[in-house]
């Protein structure tokens, strides 16, 4: 199976890998991203903490 290997942006970091064409995924892309390489921000400190950028994302999901 190929597989993308996915890498932070400035750092070069190896965060996980992107499968395309898996038999077992409803769209046939599997990610698989290490929980060591995330951190969770709650939606009050988005931004203290420079992402208040995605509230607009986040709220857009909550209407769903």
């Amino acid at each position: 199976m190929d597989r993308v290997e996915v890498k932070s942006r400035y750092g070069g970091s190896h965060l996980g890998h992107v499968f395309y064409n898996d038999p077992e995924s409803p769209n046939g892309v599997r990610y698989c991203i290490n929980s060591a390489s995330l951190e969770f921000i709650s939606y009050a400190e988005l931004d203290s903490r420079g992402y208040g950028e995605w509230k607009k994302v986040l709220d857009l999901e909550k209407e769903k």
